[in-house]
């Protein structure tokens, strides 16, 4: 799924960028209720800005990747940084859970700023 094979991403190694159309949190609150009766989203929020990447249709394959729920042993984190003005999401490894896990069980904690 990924680029690089799970042993090869070291403890705070970068995965990969979540990518998608940055849209609104309101425009994210009605795309949300399309999704949620789909039973599908791919929505991930920016708190920084009140916006939201929709990895609906444009995205990468971070999208393929599950949220961690508080305190269910997240493997990976989100920092969110600009780039030219752009809000961007990168995805980097937390300790060593990553060196033994497939991709498709990558779980994602996301972190303020």
């Amino acid at each position: 799924l990924f680029a690089r094979p799970c042993s090869g991403i070291p403890p705070g190694g970068f995965i990969h960028e979540y990518r998608g159309e940055v849209i609104s949190q309101a425009e994210a609150e009605k795309r949300g209720r399309v999704y949620d009766r789909r039973q599908m989203s791919y929505l991930f929020n920016l708190p920084c800005d009140e916006q939201c990447i929709d990895a609906t249709y444009k995205a990468s394959k971070m999208k393929f990747s599950n949220h961690a729920a508080k305190g269910r042993g997240a493997n990976c984190e989100s920092r969110n940084m600009r780039v030219r003005g752009d809000v961007r999401v990168a995805m980097f490894a937390m300790g060593d859970a990553l060196t033994s896990l497939p991709a498709p069980e990558y779980e994602v904690a996301i972190l303020p700023g």
